[in-house]
């Protein structure tokens, strides 16, 4: 008999090398539905796995059937519409972010939820990083004096393989490094931040004289709570620090924005380095993230910060920056 069941919309490798492990692991579902309509991609995961009891593979939803959790893996173009298919037949629904491809999608889809008794998570996974909520509490305790400047730069040149054209199609993920990578570092901000507004925008893509360009650059110029700069640097193609610097009045914060680690400058000139106590004690790889964030969050059904009305703060921010971002011809 089977007893907990779970469904991923979309068998490329976000949901079936990450959300798959941790839906049979760590939330115990006996068996777990792969929905995915492209013929090519369904042989190969047939391929894949052969012999497996716990996963089915198909080309469509079932039209019946209820599911303990439900993950919306699919380029962005399509979640309203999968979130709309699954809403009423699904306990837990986890949406990959980006959310949507706009504001307006965006905004449709916490309606959904608002009128729903399924509850919704959107997987921002780097909400379970310590260090950021480090620094909100340093913040708020006056530790390091006045917070004068923030500048977060990440951005790597990527060796991965996509199953899939959607991160290169404005059509189908809306966007490109602003929102899919910009939709992760900005919602950092918000651990720290209550509120973070755009002054000015730079991206190398004319989106203006063409609806297909996509950026793979991008300077945000933003202020925080209080008045304070901030400056946000994104890239695709080029090595980027990836790190976030909290410039006080007595000291220097440096976080890595992709794992929990932090180094403390103090003005006096002593060092420290390691990770902080409310987060994990090691470096944490993408793997680390999603199973955090589904002990912390799915599992238990806490959405506090993950929210589709949560994920609202950065979508405004990228919006904006989209409507009113100067295009830099020849790059960055």
């Amino acid at each position: 008999m089977i007893g907990e069941t779970a469904v991923i919309m979309g068998g490329a490798a976000v949901g079936v090398d990450l959300h798959l492990p941790r839906l049979l692991g760590i939330c115990g579902v006996d068996v777990v539905s792969i929905v995915e309509p492209d013929a090519r991609r369904l042989s190969h995961l047939k391929d894949q796995f052969r012999g497996r009891r716990d996963i089915m593979l198909t080309p469509e939803l079932p039209a019946d059937g209820r599911y303990s959790v439900g993950v919306v893996a699919t380029p962005a173009k399509f979640h309203l519409q999968e979130v709309e298919r699954l809403i009423g037949r699904c306990t837990k629904l986890v949406i990959e972010s980006p959310i949507a491809r706009t504001l307006e999608e965006a905004e449709a889809i916490a309606a959904q939820f608002e009128r729903s008794d399924a509850t919704g998570f959107v997987c921002l996974v780097r909400r379970t990083l310590g260090n950021f909520r480090f620094v909100k509490q340093v913040l708020a305790d006056g530790v390091f004096g006045d917070l004068n400047r923030v500048t977060v730069r990440e951005g790597d040149v990527s060796a991965l393989c996509p199953t899939s054209l959607s991160s290169f199609s404005r059509d189908l993920d809306g966007g490109g490094v602003l929102l899919d990578l910009g939709s992760h570092t900005l919602d950092l901000l918000f651990q720290v931040f209550d509120e973070v507004t755009l002054a000015r925008a730079w991206i190398d893509a004319d989106i203006n004289r063409s609806c297909k360009a996509i950026e793979a650059n991008c300077v945000l110029e933003l202020e925080a709570d209080k008045g304070v700069p901030v400056e946000v640097v994104l890239s695709r193609n080029r090595h980027l620090s990836n790190t976030a610097v909290f410039s006080f009045a007595r000291g220097t914060l440096t976080l890595d924005v992709r794992d929990n680690t932090l180094s403390v400058a103090m003005a006096t000139g002593c060092r420290l380095l390691g990770v902080p106590e409310c987060g994990c004690a090691r470096k944490m790889d993408v793997n680390d993230l999603f199973d955090a964030y589904y002990r912390q969050h799915v599992l238990p059904g806490t959405n506090q910060g993950v929210s589709p009305r949560d994920s609202l703060k950065a979508m405004r921010v990228i919006d904006d920056a989209y409507r009113g971002a100067s295009f830099t011809e020849g790059g960055f």
